[in-house]
């Protein structure tokens, strides 16, 4: 009976420290190049991949920390400086738009947003996970500062959609310079 205890206990031990394990630990990334700072679950990996787009092709640098259930991405392009003629509000839209409809998502909430002064969005999507990941969820926060636009985004199962760690990677995203 004691082995059977001990077993027991044991048993529990590994099991709470396993759960441990499954949150990840938060640390501050910083971007020098990308001029922001975001709390991300382990450590971010850069690529860096040319996009073709209305204003010609742009540099985009993607920072990416995933998790296997959860990928957690910062990406940011800068457009030309004349940008800001199209209007904020439109390229948010048209951005939003084609990240959706890329990756075959459908919108399921958005909302204007902004940051010290700065035009944003934010939205959910429900999409469907490549290579048999089954249903899942986008959540974006996109911000236009000057001419550099920011993508701050998490994908995720649905059932890993509403994890705290979710808004606490979003939230935590800031602009270190202009």
């Amino acid at each position: 009976m004691k082995n059977f205890n001990l077993i027991i206990g044991l048993l529990f031990i590994i099991t709470v420290a396993i759960s441990c394990n499954m949150t990840p630990e938060f640390k501050e990334f910083k971007s020098e190049a990308g001029r922001f700072s975001i709390n991300a679950p382990g450590d971010m990996k850069e690529q860096t991949q040319d996009v073709p787009s209305a204003a010609g092709n742009l540099k985009m640098v993607t920072h990416t920390a995933d998790l296997g259930n959860r990928a957690f991405l910062v990406s940011y392009n800068d457009y030309p400086e004349d940008v800001n003629s199209i209007g904020a509000q439109e390229l948010l839209d048209e951005v939003q738009k084609g990240a959706v409809g890329g990756i075959g998502g459908t919108i399921t909430s958005e909302k204007n947003i902004e940051m010290n002064g700065n035009p944003g969005k934010e939205y959910v999507a429900n999409i469907v996970i490549p290579k048999g990941g089954g249903d899942g969820v986008a959540k974006s926060h996109i911000y236009l500062v000057k001419n550099r636009l920011y993508q701050v985004l998490v994908i995720a199962k649905k059932s890993e959609a509403n994890s705290s760690d979710v808004d606490k990677f979003l939230n935590s995203f800031k602009i270190t310079a202009n």
